[in-house]
């Protein structure tokens, strides 16, 4: 196994969940992690990020998203952080590994809020011609605020 992390090093530029996924193997195959350091050819730092996605990820979801080649380190973590034991497989859907990646994500975002409405203590200064030369409101928390616009 340990030359098989070498070959396939040297040979291809593996993406982060490509080696997350060859790291968590090894480990389950009862190898150490000094061992997984040199086949990988990483330090142990490294190494310790690979294997917490690797577990963290359910393996089903990483075999239906794939390599995502364009998807890095980071938001493999944020993936982890975010999944979960939800069941995300079945939202892995899209024409590349990077598009199933991407949709995994739109389902973990939360909602956009909407943006927060003005409270009816609101008074409004006005030209003769109608346009609003002047606004004060109060926020909900009782602060007042002034925007003065063009005269």
């Amino acid at each position: 196994m340990l030359a098989q992390g070498q070959q396939n090093a040297a040979r291809t530029d593996l993406t982060f969940i490509e080696k997350a996924n060859f790291a968590r193997q090894m480990r389950d195959a009862g190898y150490d992690r000094k061992v997984i350091c040199d086949a990988l050819a990483m330090d142990k730092t490294l190494i310790s990020r690979l294997l917490s996605v690797g577990y963290r990820v359910p393996l089903r979801l990483v075999e239906a998203i794939a390599s995502a080649p364009g998807v890095g380190r980071d938001r493999w973590l944020v993936l982890a952080d975010k999944a979960g034991d939800g069941d995300l497989v079945n939202h892995a859907q899209g024409e590349s590994s990077d598009a199933r990646f991407e949709a995994v994500m739109q389902v973990l975002r939360p909602p956009k809020r909407p943006p927060p409405q003005p409270t009816q203590d609101h008074d409004s200064r006005r030209h003769a011609d109608g346009r609003s030369c002047a606004q004060r409101r109060q926020d909900g928390a009782g602060h007042e605020e002034q925007d003065i616009g063009r005269l």
